[in-house]
């Protein structure tokens, strides 16, 4: 999308500080990049816990502080939940 529509030179023809912008755009692509990789190792890792788990997954918290939880909650394929903690 940046290469689209031409970001980088538009940076380069209005702004003085266009190198230190243009870093903290490719810093955000790499950062981005990184939280789509764990994100789908992440996915892989569940899909071997049943059958049906590759249809979805969340982590759930509820409490603050030392009285929070967390829970993981997969959706198989007929639409029912299994939470585990």
């Amino acid at each position: 999308m940046i290469e689209l529509i031409g970001y980088e030179d538009h940076l380069r023809k209005t702004q003085a500080d266009c190198e230190t912008r243009w870093e903290n755009v490719k810093e955000l692509i790499t950062f981005a990049t990184e939280v789509e990789e764990q994100n789908l190792r992440d996915s892989e890792a569940l899909s071997p816990v049943s059958s049906g788990a590759s249809v979805g997954a969340s982590v759930a918290g509820t409490g603050t502080g030392s009285d929070r939880s967390n829970a993981i909650v997969i959706d198989d394929e007929e639409g029912d939940s299994v939470e585990t903690k």
